[in-house]
């Protein structure tokens, strides 16, 4: 998958997604544990952003970056709890304009960046941030080594990496190379990893979100038009087909830099 421009992938997602059908679908699978604020593009639940501002232990004089930010919700949520500086990195450039938007709504502009970067170049100095998150992205970094090795560059010592993500029982054809098991690469990356757990009802609320979207054709015939809705339920009902069955676990890893 190296020649896909996953750039171009993600900025006409970020477009032609639909919002509102999709945030009623997400509030009736997660309940009270949707991220309502946070605006999530991914799975991020509202208790694992709490996890996230627990874990990355970083206060209001420090600085944590969110790669594979996307519009920005669950990065500013945590910047929010924390009160931290946050630097948000995405290679959509129209995610980033609506993290952009994003933040004047939470009224964190003068604490907050988005700018262009990605797993294998953030663009960032040595050891410049204390902390790294990053909410169901990595899947798609196309060296995941690389990817976590360039994390470790740009963390301070003992600083913290917080991230959710998936392992697989072997790639997908339409996905980077993935692993079965993210620790091993971690430790080589530099990282003691202090934590790493299966989150709460993962395949469940893959299986019901995607088959909630599917079976509201003719809301997203409305919002979206025939295409468009057309074309996202198919995908989504690859993804149900194709990926979720080579999917082991999501997983939320806890690591600090040594």
């Amino acid at each position: 998958m190296s020649d896909v421009d996953w750039a171009r992938v993600f900025d006409r997602s970020f477009t032609e997604q639909s919002r509102s059908t999709r945030q009623r679908v997400w509030r009736e699978v997660y309940g009270q544990d949707y991220a309502e604020h946070a605006e999530p593009y991914s799975y991020v639940s509202r208790s694992e952003l709490e996890e996230f501002a627990e874990h990355l232990q970083i206060g209001q004089s420090g600085a944590f970056v969110d790669l594979g930010c996307g519009r920005g919700g669950p990065g500013l949520v945590v910047a929010l709890r924390t009160g931290a500086r946050l630097i948000g990195l995405d290679i959509s450039e129209v995610a980033l304009a609506d993290a952009e938007q994003a933040a004047q709504k939470f009224g964190l502009t003068e604490r907050v960046e988005f700018r262009r970067g990605g797993f294998a170049a953030t663009g960032l100095t040595d050891r410049c941030v204390h902390a790294v998150m990053s909410v169901d992205a990595l899947t798609f970094a196309l060296d995941k080594q690389q990817a976590l090795t360039e994390m470790a560059r740009i963390l301070a010592p003992g600083g913290r990496l917080v991230f959710t993500s998936w392992d697989y029982k072997r790639t997908p054809d339409n996905r980077p190379p993935q692993v079965q098991d993210h620790r091993p690469l971690l430790e080589r990356a530099g990282f003691q990893v202090l934590g790493y757990k299966e989150t709460t009802d993962w395949r469940h609320r893959w299986q019901a979100t995607s088959h909630g979207m599917i079976t509201r054709r003719a809301e997203l015939v409305e919002e979206l038009g025939e295409e468009r809705a057309v074309a996202m339920i198919a995908e989504l009902q690859r993804q149900l087909d194709n990926q979720l069955p080579l999917v082991t676990r999501r997983i939320l890893a806890i690591a600090t830099r040594q």
